[in-house]
């Protein structure tokens, strides 16, 4: 099985089939739109790193857009490793 993480207007969604639903339920954040049939999380570097961490053990796709938050989340966790206060 795999997924997708995209932006979904202002907010980054995951399309996965049902098999994933708790692994995507359980991420803090989590929202299903129904329309869209996706799950949704805020926009923000913590949520790409839960996603990811979540997600890390299956196949899955971050869109362009979507990986720039990852990047990003990546980023701040390396600054706060070395300790730096001042990384945002």
């Amino acid at each position: 099985m795999s997924c997708r993480v995209f932006l979904h207007g202002d907010r980054l969604a995951i399309q996965a089939t049902f098999g994933y639903k708790d692994d995507c339920k359980s991420i803090p954040g989590a929202r299903w739109d129904r329309t869209a049939k996706v799950w949704t999380y805020p926009a923000t570097p913590g949520a790409a790193r839960a996603i990811h961490e979540t997600l890390s053990p299956h196949a899955f796709l971050w869109a362009d857009d979507a990986a720039v938050l990852l990047t990003e989340a990546e980023r701040i966790a390396e600054a706060a490793e070395k300790g730096y206060r001042d990384w945002e």
